[in-house]
């Protein structure tokens, strides 16, 4: 194993990309999201296909993150992906500061400026196109889950990892917090370990109260079926 050197200006280990990522992947495991995770480990793969696994970290440049960036956008990759990206990888390259990987201040991203990327108008469901939906939904279950996530504007992770105990019926508000796990329920963490308190309308309420009569008995999630 490779040591991490010592803060006092000596060089940076050499340790290739892909020794480095094995690294990261160990340290980070379990200190981020699954999809964060994912997205950190999915960027340290392209930009290894870009310049090679037995690249050593610390001689990677920002000229050649920049042609990374632009391999990627002639595949058809759009703006706000590669954006998404070279984000990721500015932080995968502080941390390899942080831990002695890489010298301080030359994080190859540092200096790459974003591209810039036109602001859309954000996708809105009219009322008319809501209410058709919520005639279609087959139980009590989708209609309560569509309610809720149209009044809440929850992420659907976070609707899908709701428990009764974070219902609070008499006050009208659903409660979004992190899960320790056990008993039947998965760790699970808000993006960004956002919590938060939502007011509930009257009518996602009732459609709760009615949802939770037919749920399946002992089972601490909110939106589940039986078959599940």
């Amino acid at each position: 194993m490779t040591t991490v050197c010592d803060g006092k200006g000596d060089p940076p280990p050499s340790v290739t990309l892909k020794e480095y990522k094995k690294v990261h992947a160990e340290v980070m495991k379990g200190h981020l999201a699954k999809s964060t995770f994912n997205l950190h480990l999915k960027a340290i793969d392209l930009l290894a296909e870009h310049v090679g696994w037995e690249r050593p970290l610390h001689t990677i440049s920002t000229r050649e993150v920049e042609r990374f960036r632009a391999a990627r956008l002639a595949t058809g990759h759009s703006p706000s992906s590669a954006n998404r990206e070279i984000r990721t990888l500015k932080r995968f390259f502080n941390l390899a500061i942080m831990r002695g990987y890489f010298a301080p201040g030359q994080n190859p991203c540092l200096a790459l400026p974003r591209i810039k990327v036109g602001r859309k108008r954000n996708a809105y469901c009219e009322p008319a196109e809501f209410q058709a939906i919520f005639r279609a939904a087959p139980n009590g279950l989708w209609r309560a889950f569509l309610v809720l996530v149209y009044t809440t504007a929850l992420r659907l992770r976070e609707a899908t990892n709701l428990t009764w105990k974070d219902i609070d019926f008499q006050s009208g508000q659903v409660h979004v917090t992190r899960k320790a796990g056990g008993g039947g329920i998965q760790p699970w963490q808000p993006k960004g370990h956002e919590m938060r308190t939502l007011p509930l309308p009257n009518q996602a309420v009732s459609l709760l109260t009615a949802w939770q009569a037919a749920a399946p008995e002992e089972c601490p999630y909110v939106f589940m079926e039986h078959g599940r």
